[in-house]
């Protein structure tokens, strides 16, 4: 949770007042460390997930999500073998895992696998610009994945 000061206590801003969060208040809060999780770890959250498919393809493509995790987490930290519109790519672990439970479901060819990943990718913003999405189709074929099909603009044919 987060803690906003009162709008009074931000108007006075750094003055001499009384603390918005005095030590009775501060000693509610528990602040833990916690380290990020690894590859490794992720690999053991996804192997348990149900898998009505074929358990060789879906390990494989699982394996493929995997490899594409670690590089986007390689290319939003430092850089590496992708473009730098990569480092606005990101797959959360909960992204993730939506998508090994959709590759699990035994229906999901790679190619909608890899339009799931595009979604979770794109997340709220609702599409990729197009250096980003380039670089996405690159680190997907990197990783195994198809690229993704183009996104359909739901106009039809022109009249």
């Amino acid at each position: 949770a987060t803690a906003e000061p009162p709008a009074g206590a931000a108007a006075a801003g750094g003055g001499g007042g009384t603390p918005w969060l005095s030590s009775e208040l501060l000693s509610l809060f528990h602040v833990l460390h916690a380290p990020p999780l690894t590859v490794a770890d992720h690999a053991a959250m996804i192997s348990p997930l149900p898998a009505s498919g074929p358990p060789d393809e879906v390990a494989a493509v699982r394996s493929q999500l995997l490899s594409l995790f670690a590089m986007l987490g390689k290319a939003g930290a430092a850089g590496g073998a992708l473009p730098p519109a990569a480092a606005e790519l990101s797959l959360t672990t909960r992204g993730l895992l939506r998508c090994a439970d959709h590759a699990g479901q035994g229906l999901a060819a790679a190619e909608e696998v890899s339009a799931a990943v595009a979604r979770e990718v794109a997340g709220r913003r609702g599409a990729l610009s197009p250096s980003g999405a380039a670089a996405l189709s690159a680190a997907l074929r990197q990783s195994g994945l198809p690229p993704p099909p183009p996104p359909d603009d739901g106009g039809g044919p022109p009249p």
